[in-house]
């Protein structure tokens, strides 16, 4: 094997592990550390009694029109501010609704244990007819941003209404508990359906029992105005419309919806990436009715409405619904983006279509953006906790990632590639002035065992970086 031979296969594999050592400290760095608070925001609208009994009947029909189709299930919509579900408790199969929130982990139900109006007015559960009921002496207490629940955690019997394939899954019997800022008297409780192992959530029960095909769902949700059903989707029940046009995305964090945000734009042209800083992870959280963003994005974006909108006070800003002035903000993900329009940042209050109002705020104490139903309404979201994914529908591909991580990546990658090829010209060199020295040794058994001196001294190359300790990130 010849000098030049020798080094270029040495500058091929230092290049080869520098690239392994940039790829695998992209995707620790990805473990982001583990988020313990629930996020769960309502801020329903008040609405009319008759409103109320048409919300139900129209939910009711579309139960009736669905019932053969398994694993299809209807959802509610409450004023364009949550969305529930109707499930069946016990062996009394008693029906009560429960909002959908995949940003948080525990089901758990009002019961008659919650008295002297220690729990909001809603239906309880009548746990003491079932006779499938259970619940152990351990107390749980539950954060949410919107209040605080305590509970007794336990099991029952629970399936999705009209199914008729009820499982026994985790259920927590609240005894205390105000999660909401305003009375919702159709919502028992919460169903929730994050990434989490904490608890068993329903799904998992249904997929483990046999019950349905997989534990990957799909939430299609729908403005109230439409008048069009919203749905939840399971397994193989997902339409062909939405698993042919979902892009799967790995989540950035083990046990939430997240997806991390590689980059940000105005009207995809100017780059304003710098006002998320590190908040890049995105939780789409069908719990939460707004959308919240990093502070210094809601400014950025408030700031750009100024001359379109009147600010009526803080926070509370009334815009033009359909002015082409709105501008467009583009989010960047791995593979895809979103376009963030006015459709996402303003909302129709009372459904008045001249002026909406701004559905975006900021939260200070949480290392996360928050997607909820403002964003969440606009497409179909897929979730698979076995692959560890979320699934978005009809986002147009990446075709030019623009995003500080990647130049700041791509201008590492450049400069440790010139120090390797300068150490490799300075390698050389050494490596010419010491054959030159030994070519003027005239001892014959240095002379004799020059090759072997030299195969037995080659430098050392650099230790891959995959065996790292991974915890450390963690």
């Amino acid at each position: 094997m010849t000098k030049k031979t020798l080094l270029l296969i040495i500058a091929a594999l230092v290049i080869n592990n520098t690239l392994a050592f940039l790829t695998n400290e992209n995707a620790n760095l990805q473990e982001s550390s583990k988020f313990k608070l629930p996020l769960t925001k309502i801020t329903p609208n008040k609405k009319t009694s008759s409103q109320k009994g048409l919300q139900l009947q129209k939910i009711n029909s579309s139960h009736q029109k669905i019932q053969s189709e398994k694993d299809i299930t209807p959802l509610a919509n409450l004023g364009d501010t949550l969305y529930y579900i109707t499930l069946e408790l016990g062996s009394q199969q008693q029906k009560l609704n429960f909002q959908i929130d995949t940003g948080s982990s525990l089901l758990w139900v009002d019961t008659t244990l919650c008295k002297n109006g220690k729990c909001h007015n809603c239906d309880k559960y009548e746990f003491e007819n079932s006779s499938t009921s259970y619940y152990s002496n351990q107390n749980i207490n539950y954060t949410y941003v919107s209040g605080q629940l305590q509970c007794y955690l336990g099991s029952d019997l629970v399936g999705i209404a009209f199914q008729n394939q009820q499982v026994n899954t985790t259920l927590c019997y609240a005894y205390q508990e105000k999660v909401y800022s305003n009375s919702n008297d159709e919502i028992s409780g919460i169903i929730g359906l994050n990434n989490g192992d904490s608890y068993t959530n329903l799904i998992d029960s249904l997929y483990q029992a046999g019950n349905i095909s997989s534990n990957r769902y799909a939430l299609s949700l729908q403005h109230y105005y439409t008048n069009k059903d919203s749905y939840l989707y399971i397994g193989d029940a997902i339409p062909e419309s939405i698993s042919s046009k979902t892009s799967w995305i790995n989540v950035s964090q083990r046990s939430r919806w997240t997806l991390k945000c590689i980059g940000v734009y105005l009207n995809d042209t100017e780059d304003i990436t710098s006002t998320i800083s590190s908040f890049q992870d995105v939780l789409f959280d069908s719990g939460t009715t707004l959308t919240y963003l990093t502070k210094d994005l809601y400014n950025r974006i408030v700031s750009d409405l100024e001359n379109i909108c009147t600010i009526i006070e803080q926070g509370r800003i009334a815009c033009p619904c359909f002015s082409p002035q709105l501008p467009t903000y583009t989010f960047y993900f791995q593979g895809v983006k979103f376009n963030f329009t006015s459709k996402h940042y303003l909302i129709n209050q009372e459904y008045n279509f001249a002026f909406c109002q701004l559905g975006i705020y900021y939260l200070d104490n949480y290392k996360q953006m928050i997607f909820g139903d403002t964003v969440l309404v606009t497409i179909p979201i897929s979730f698979d906790k076995q692959e560890n994914q979320i699934g978005l529908t009809s986002l147009p591909p990446i075709e030019n990632i623009k995003s500080n991580s990647y130049s700041i990546a791509i201008i590492c990658l450049g400069s440790l590639t010139a120090i390797v090829l300068i150490a490799l010209i300075i390698f050389q060199l050494k490596v010419k002035k010491a054959l030159k020295a030994a070519d003027d040794i005239t001892d014959p058994l240095l002379s004799s065992n020059n090759n072997t001196s030299n195969n037995q001294n080659k430098p050392g190359l650099p230790t891959n970086r995959s065996d790292v300790d991974k915890s450390v990130y963690e």
